[in-house]
């Protein structure tokens, strides 16, 4: 679950649920709720992870700025191929719900494998940098390449659910429904990763130790795979066949001109946002490390404090987009650039 999960594949369905706040409907509410739930719990599980996986490596490469770096560069590359694998395959499962169980499952046991497996960590890293002595490159090929064998297993299987959300309200014959219920699931994913983060530098770090923190995010994915396999055991649709509002508005053409006619003008600009915003996340955690005085600590509030602005940009972002249309986005990033160069001075005069 999880949440270093971006928050541009579902901008347009978060903008239709803020937009037009209709209610759910009673027969609705029970499911999206309990799965609501299992979101929650998924994406701070999802994050404590993260911040568990960083803590390891910086016993191994010593810096805070390279270990945060190689590990968001390695969940986010798992994250991808997962969801590239799920992308391709969501659309046979007959029970996303139970498939989504059965992938946190895996995040869980792997996940639980994972003190074991970083325990080996430090003769491997030694190891390889002996082969290459005084090359820097090589070495943060290896310190990623590391963090890569580590953490690939459970970010793929993580980044798979991703596809199985957008099945997961296929129930719902009438599309705007199934919008905001996929809306509420994913805020529910997000709100969870935000509250994770800063549970486990706050709480869970301090309380159970990096072992215990780690077997305890496993633990909760591990229930949470059972839950959803439990309730998850009925098809929703026959395989390869969603269910299909056919009296729903069609897209606006700006909308759907972008979907279908520029796909790699979009891919560009999410993909250089998304290394934007990470680089940003690495130098601010380096930045607040001189204050807070650990990386957990920094990493665990620069990481609450992304997501939670994620959420909230993408839940302002459609009313920018419904008043300014295709001036919304440069615009945006601008204001982002703008907003990013005038905290340059307040970084030295923070006490």
């Amino acid at each position: 679950g999880h949440s270093s999960r971006s928050a541009e594949p579902y901008l347009l369905l978060v903008r239709q649920q803020v937009l037009k706040r209709v209610v759910l409907p009673r027969r609705m509410r029970a499911r999206v709720s309990l799965i609501a739930a299992l979101f929650v719990v998924s994406g701070a599980a999802g994050l404590v992870d993260q911040v568990c996986f960083s803590k390891y490596l910086s016993y191994v490469v010593g810096s805070t700025a390279h270990a945060v770096s190689a590990v968001l560069a390695a969940f986010m590359a798992g994250m991808a191929i997962g969801a590239r694998i799920g992308g391709r395959y969501a659309h046979r499962i007959e029970r996303p719900l139970f498939a989504y169980g059965v992938l946190e499952l895996v995040v869980g046991a792997t996940v639980a494998a994972t003190p074991f497996a970083f325990s080996l960590l430090p003769d491997m890293y030694l190891w390889l940098v002996q082969r290459a002595p005084g090359s820097p490159l090589v070495i943060a090929l290896v310190r990623w390449l590391l963090a890569v064998l580590f953490v690939i297993v459970p970010t793929t299987a993580m980044g798979a659910t991703l596809p199985l959300l957008s099945r997961l309200t296929e129930w719902e014959s009438d599309a705007s429904l199934r919008e905001r219920a996929l809306g509420v699931l994913y805020a529910s994913n997000t709100l969870g990763g935000a509250v994770g983060s800063l549970a486990s530098v706050y709480l869970l770090l301090p309380a159970l130790g990096l072992r215990g923190t780690t077997l305890g995010a496993a633990g909760a994915s591990i229930v949470v795979g059972v839950v959803a396999m439990s309730i998850g055991g009925a098809p929703t649709t026959a395989v390869g066949r969603p269910v299909v509002d056919r009296t729903a508005e069609p897209l606006s053409p700006p909308a759907e001109q972008a979907l279908t006619q520029t796909p790699f003008a979009l891919a560009l600009v999410a993909f250089m946002s998304g290394a934007l915003v990470f680089a940003s996340e690495v130098v601010f955690v380096h930045l607040l490390v001189l204050l807070v005085g650990t990386s957990a600590y920094a990493f665990g509030v620069i990481l609450s404090i992304f997501l939670s602005c994620l959420f909230l940009g993408a839940a302002l972002a459609p009313r920018v987009y419904r008043r300014y249309r295709a001036v919304a986005l440069p615009a945006g990033l601008l204001l982002a650039a703008i907003a990013l160069g005038l905290t340059l001075p307040v970084w030295p005069r923070i006490p």
